[in-house]
């Protein structure tokens, strides 16, 4: 097998071989997610998921911003908060920036939902629907697996990523349903429901990712049912 391998690489063209080396970095891509995704949630707190993707991305041309929360109360993200706050696991902003050409072009902005662990705070789930939550950071984990690819590849674009992190718990100093908060935007909200999660972390990331003007925005989150009503 290793004999027809080194035959077959041998003949391969540039351009087979730029295809070849697409292939490999999507499929690490793919596999750093899952490994992402899949860690458990003691394993995988919001400190350890932002420490893991400092660690993994400052190998490359990107760089990371962590965000902690005493900046996140000076820019009123209380939407973000208000689903965090009742665990004693710290809560971020994690930003990622990319650039592959003329930074007077507008980025690219990839948000991705990073609830380590989602209980459901004092709306909880079921224990069948728990046993799934450590997975609620799956949009962050593709987010940062894009940013390894596109920095590896050297794609030709600006990138920014914004990830909010953090755990839905429901500690001592949770929020309770219909408290009203007052978002980034300026707007007041009332929660009905602390499992609606992530409408409240969305709402306030993508308030705070018009700022960079940016050409479009992507978000990735795993939504529950109710994001249909």
């Amino acid at each position: 097998y290793l004999a027809l391998l080194l035959v077959f690489l041998k003949n391969l063209s540039i351009a087979d071989w730029k295809k070849w080396r697409i292939g490999l970095e999507k499929a690490e891509a793919q596999n750093f997610a899952r490994a992402l995704t899949e860690a458990p949630a003691n394993l995988m707190t919001p400190r350890k998921f932002a420490y893991s993707v400092v660690e993994s991305l400052c190998k490359t041309s990107v760089n990371v911003t962590l965000r902690g929360e005493n900046w996140l109360r000076e820019h009123n993200m209380n939407a973000f908060l208000c689903n965090t706050k009742g665990s004693p696991q710290p809560s971020f902003l994690l930003e990622i920036d990319y650039n592959g050409c003329d930074p007077a072009i507008p980025p690219i902005i990839l948000i991705g939902k990073g609830m380590t662990f989602n209980s459901g705070g004092l709306c909880i789930k079921t224990c069948e629907e728990m046993k799934y939550m450590r997975g609620d950071m799956a949009g962050a984990a593709v987010v940062v697996a894009t940013f390894k690819a596109v920095a590896n590849l050297g794609l030709p674009i600006n990138l920014r990523g914004l990830i909010p992190l953090g755990e839905n718990m429901p500690g001592g100093t949770a929020s309770r349903p219909r408290d009203i908060i007052k978002s980034t935007s300026g707007k007041t909200v009332l929660v009905a429901k602390q499992d609606f999660d992530g409408n409240l972390l969305l709402s306030d990331t993508l308030c705070y990712a018009q700022q960079f003007r940016p050409k479009y925005i992507v978000s990735l989150t795993t939504m529950s049912k109710e994001i249909q009503t």
